[in-house]
């Protein structure tokens, strides 16, 4: 017998299909080869909650993983709650990284935090160096907001915890770090509707040397994570209101583009 999906979630999961266009593959190409499953683990800390909470929580952003928008991946949800604080997480419970059985059950750990005062324990930050070096190479997702909103759990993070700039800069000016642009809504200067409206904020990026043939000129490159195939990647588009955190937690909507562009429509 099959689960009974709760009505709001179905009317999400319906709205999100309407969106993009998104077929049942199970329903029509039942015939159709079984998809590769990508294991999530989706770790929360403080306020954030997956369903509910700060931003209406994360359940539109599991929801859309979970919708399969392409025949060739499935994706396999987890959730946990490092405070305990939250009745939705599959896995119930106050739970650090090391009462997990990361290494095996997962394939990838996407972070969401609030908490600014680094709290992860020294087992945490080895277990999540084995998670991520050979031979599991698990994928690990940091995101934060304004200041230090989200370096309690990812910025003890090897490598990927250095990504984002700690201490960060606040969020008002005039010495924030922001790339907000005004949005196309008529008689308005910026607002906070900017966040989440549909024009790309342009990212600044910083520039590593490479090898240069030519001794009087350099070369420079940005980090691999913004290399895509064609082009390099200089703007996060929102998806629309619904999915601000797409871009409150900003490392999360990096998006592979269009050779003109560098921007393309589509959940991720």
């Amino acid at each position: 017998m099959r689960k009974k999906i709760p009505f709001q979630i179905e009317n999400l999961q319906l709205a999100i299909r309407d969106r993009w266009g998104i077929f049942d593959w199970q329903q029509l190409y039942p015939w159709w080869r079984l998809p590769t499953k990508v294991r999530i683990l989706m770790y929360a800390d403080s306020s954030v909650r997956f369903s509910g909470g700060p931003f209406l929580g994360l359940q539109y952003v599991k929801t859309l993983l979970e919708s399969r928008a392409y025949a060739y991946v499935d994706f396999d949800i987890s959730t946990a709650h490092r405070d305990g604080i939250d009745s939705n997480a599959s896995i119930s419970g106050a739970k650090k990284l090391t009462d997990l059985d990361v290494v095996n059950k997962y394939d990838q750990i996407w972070f969401f935090g609030l908490n600014s005062n680094p709290n992860l324990s020294p087992a945490e930050v080895t277990l999540l160096d084995q998670f991520m070096a050979a031979p599991k190479f698990g994928g690990v997702l940091v995101t934060g907001d304004h200041a230090d909103l989200g370096k309690g759990i990812a910025g003890q993070i090897t490598r990927a915890g250095q990504m984002r700039q700690y201490p960060a800069p606040p969020a008002s000016p005039p010495v924030w770090n922001t790339t907000l642009e005004d949005g196309p809504d008529p008689g308005s200067d910026y607002n906070f509707d900017d966040q989440s409206d549909d024009r790309p904020q342009t990212i600044r990026y910083q520039r590593f040397p490479i090898w240069s043939a030519v001794s009087f000129k350099r070369r420079y490159r940005p980090h691999p994570v913004l290399c895509g195939p064609d082009v390099l990647l200089t703007c996060f588009l929102i998806i629309n209101t619904k999915v601000k955190l797409w871009l409150r937690y900003r490392q999360l909507v990096t998006l592979s583009g269009r050779p003109k562009t560098g921007i393309r429509k589509g959940p991720m």
